[in-house]
């Protein structure tokens, strides 16, 4: 049986696994502004995966972490049951928007005029 053209539907959950496209997600190093975009992408392709564990998960995430966010989370273990933990603490850091739109706002203001 072919594997690539078995419908998902009957495709058990590691052979889905296996079948994940790849994806080229920028590493996150704590610049408040690209955690929008790299949260988004992560989700829509790892996080509300149902055929990924929270184990694996939690794995990948860490993955894309590098300086101080990746020394953030450094002391938790990657583990399913700390993966929401882990969520958490990025999105305390690093997903207020007003943050975000005020590091969009210093931007602009430190523009120089053409």
């Amino acid at each position: 049986m072919n594997v690539a053209s078995t419908p998902l539907t009957h495709c058990t959950p590691n052979c889905a696994y296996n079948k994940l496209p790849t994806i080229k997600l920028e590493p996150f190093s704590g610049d408040i502004e690209p955690w929008p975009r790299l949260w988004e992408q992560f989700q829509s392709s790892v996080d509300t995966n149902h055929f990924v564990s929270r184990t694996n998960k939690h794995a990948f995430l860490r993955g894309y972490l590098e300086g101080e966010p990746k020394h953030l989370v450094d002391g938790i273990a990657v583990t399913a049951e700390i993966y929401r933990e882990t969520k958490r603490i990025l999105h305390a850091k690093y997903g207020d928007k007003n943050r975000i739109i005020q590091a969009h706002l210093d931007y602009l203001e430190d523009l120089k005029p053409i």
